[in-house]
C-alpha cells in the first residue's frame, strides 16, 4: 500500500515537472510536497467558498514546509539546481 502511494506521488510530481518546464526559471516551482489528506471545509483547511485557509495550512504542515525550505537552502549551498520533488515526497503523518 505504501509503495503504491509513493509511486503515485512520484508520477504526479513528474507530470508537474514536465508542465512547468516551459516556464522561465524564476517562475518555476522548485519543491513540492504531496499529501493524500483531502482539504475540506470539515477539516478546516478551506472556507465554504473554497478559499484556502493559509494560516491553518501553514500550521498543519509547518514541519513539511520547513523541510522543503531546508532542502532548497541545502541545494543553493551546494550549487546544485533544485529539482521539483527531489526528496520532497512525503505522506501526511496526520
Amino acid at each position: 500500500m505504501r509503495y503504491r502511494r509513493l509511486v503515485r506521488q512520484r508520477a504526479a510530481l513528474k507530470r508537474v515537472e514536465q508542465r512547468v518546464g516551459r516556464f522561465p526559471s524564476y517562475a518555476r516551482v522548485r519543491r513540492a510536497w504531496l499529501t493524500l489528506e483531502p482539504w475540506t471545509i470539515e477539516s478546516g483547511l478551506i472556507t465554504p467558498t473554497m478559499k484556502l485557509k493559509r494560516t491553518e495550512l501553514a500550521g498543519r504542515y509547518a514541519r513539511e514546509i520547513a523541510a522543503l525550505y531546508a532542502q532548497d537552502r541545502a541545494a543553493a549551498g551546494s550549487g546544485a539546481e533544485g529539482r521539483l520533488g527531489s526528496g520532497a515526497l512525503g505522506e501526511s503523518a496526520r
